[in-house]
């Protein structure tokens, strides 16, 4: 006999049906404990805990250090001129030169703060600290 029914579809018949609603027998069920017996756990060389906590102290900082750049920008960042488009004065092109620079004052102590604070200091620190933590983890697996 086929496993397969007349149309090609394989039969579902030799299945076994698992009634997922009755409890399971006290012979069937298997406890935590012998399952962590079982089961080795792989334990964490502590400086690669102290590598990983401090990728994520270095990563908070550079997030807080962030929002705080971009709250600084958008509190000192200049309004934009409300001038009417039928104002044909010299006013109109003043103010908007003066708009573009202040906002381009704005925009480079913005950029230069990121640049002093993140850039050249701490994100060298975050890879440095990743590279470590990924580098021991690669040396772990090739002594195993």
């Amino acid at each position: 006999m086929s496993d397969n029914d007349s149309t090609g579809t394989p039969r579902t018949d030799k299945i076994p049906v698992i009634d997922l609603t009755k409890e399971l027998s006290e012979a069937d069920k298997i406890s935590v404990k012998t399952i962590s017996k079982d089961v080795p756990l792989k334990q964490v060389h502590p400086i690669t805990k102290i590598g990983f906590y401090l990728a994520i102290i270095v990563f908070v900082y550079i997030t807080a250090v962030t929002g705080v750049l971009l709250t600084d920008y958008f509190n000192n960042s200049p309004q934009i001129p409300s001038i009417c488009a039928s104002d044909t004065t010299g006013i109109f092109i003043s103010a908007i030169d003066g708009y573009e620079r202040l906002s381009e004052i704005t925009t480079n102590r913005s950029l230069k703060l990121f640049d002093q604070l993140i850039h050249k200091t701490i994100l060298p620190v975050l890879t440095s600290i990743l590279g470590y933590i990924f580098g021991i983890r690669g040396f772990e697996k090739r002594e195993e």
